[in-house]
């Protein structure tokens, strides 16, 4: 895979769990300037603080975005550390699923 589908890959997650359909609303969400979401679209890499931020306000977890294998949400880890047995009942993300929950800091 070439780092341009991975990145595209990776920023419709971002933009899945944020549910912005536009660079000025991705913006917004992630309180930066718009020239940083064109300027990370043309460089092709997604900006650790955004994953951050992520985390921070919308409890996403970094690994999901960047390879959209485990959870996305981190208090699925939390479900999983406290019942062990409980990992059949979580839904794992992979490139072919979404969040069906948009969860709001």
């Amino acid at each position: 895979m070439d780092v341009l589908t991975l990145f595209h890959e990776q920023l419709d997650r971002i933009r899945c769990v944020t549910d912005a359909d536009t660079q000025n609303e991705l913006a917004l969400i992630l309180g930066v300037d718009l020239s940083e979401v064109t300027k990370a679209q043309r460089n092709g890499k997604i900006p650790s603080h955004w994953l951050a931020i992520l985390l921070v306000d919308e409890y996403v977890l970094p690994e999901w975005i960047l390879t959209g294998q485990g959870p996305c949400y981190a208090d699925e880890l939390q479900i999983r550390y406290e019942n062990p047995g409980a990992d059949a009942a979580l839904p794992q993300a992979d490139q072919e699923t979404t969040p069906q929950h948009f969860p709001r800091a």
